[in-house]
């Protein structure tokens, strides 16, 4: 009896010694976190007037809607503070806007300052120039139309295009049909007259004209382009000029795809100098059949695509 009861006692001593333990590991750690954030918050407080050096390298989450009138504030308070983040969102915007985020919009309205232009409205003129530019190189070429308009980049253009296309879509009526051929005998090709008129895209418009309107391919114009291409190689700017009927596209994709307008390109069955060029240039393009037409010479990307089809289908049938 005696046993069990000194037994007892030294479990509970020990039960007693490992709960004390505890709390002080618990009280450590929780005097370290203390001390922890009090040294971060006097750091931070000590860093308040370094906001310049610390604050642009955050990203701010911030996505609030900026006024005018905060707008013209944050510009007074810079003026007058220069870029003491904390201290201006406190003071001015009463800390309802994060300093980072102040500090991402200041540097917007820097940029906007120095590039007037990149920001502004589009103008007319620029309207015109965007027009033109899908006109002359399709519809995705923002690249080659940005060299139109100097003041935008691609992806403005890009995005431009799309708030101008965002209109009326779905199959066309017979009524919208014979709307669009009277609007093209009074304006002609001024596309975003037409396209206002029918409450379509203007690329909708060109698209349905050009279906409508399909005109093939005469002897006399494939003789045209064959003979151009020999003089002025890939200049699609001039070679146009031989063509006032017929636009960029057209005349690419009708080049492209038909091996007799093309003087360098070979007819019939393909040689082993070919394939061997067909595979090389396979490896490294795969199936983008205009850079492996490129590298073959002799061969147009469709005929790189059918020679390629027909392997692939031998395979299957062997």
């Amino acid at each position: 009896m005696l046993k069990r009861s000194l037994l007892f006692l030294n479990v509970n001593i020990r039960v007693i010694h490992f709960e004390n333990c505890l709390r002080k590991i618990l009280t450590t750690s929780g005097l370290q976190k203390y001390s922890n954030s009090s040294q971060n918050e006097q750091t931070t407080t000590d860093n308040s007037n370094n906001d310049e050096q610390v604050i642009p390298n955050l990203k701010s989450k911030d996505m609030t809607y900026w006024t005018q009138h905060e707008t013209d504030i944050l510009k007074n308070a810079v003026l007058k503070h220069g870029n003491k983040w904390t201290y201006i969102t406190k003071e001015y915007f009463q800390s309802n806007k994060k300093p980072e985020t102040l500090c991402q919009k200041w540097k917007t309205i820097r940029l906007s300052e120095s590039r007037p232009s990149y920001y502004n409205k589009w103008s007319t003129e620029e309207n015109k120039l965007l027009i033109k530019g899908v006109e002359k190189y399709g519809v995705g070429n923002w690249t080659e139309i940005s060299k139109l308009i100097r003041t935008k980049d691609s992806y403005q253009i890009q995005k431009k295009w799309k708030q101008v296309s965002k209109k009326k879509s779905g199959k066309w009526t017979k009524e919208e049909d014979r709307l669009l051929f009277k609007l093209i005998e009074e304006y002609g090709g001024k596309w975003n007259i037409i396209s206002d008129f029918i409450d379509r895209p203007y690329n909708s418009c060109l698209m349905r004209y050009q279906t409508l309107s399909f005109k093939p391919w005469t002897p006399e114009e494939n003789n045209k382009l064959r003979d151009a291409i020999l003089k002025y190689d890939h200049d699609w700017d001039k070679i146009m000029k031989n063509f006032p009927d017929r636009t960029l596209n057209e005349i690419k994709k009708y080049y492209w795809n038909n091996p007799k307008a093309n003087p360098h390109a070979n007819t019939g069955r393909w040689k082993e100098g070919e394939i061997k060029k067909f595979w090389e240039a396979f490896e490294i393009y795969g199936k983008k059949w205009i850079n492996v037409s490129k590298d073959v010479g002799t061969r147009t990307p469709k005929q790189c695509h059918m020679f390629f089809r027909t392997r692939e289908y031998n395979k299957m049938n062997t």
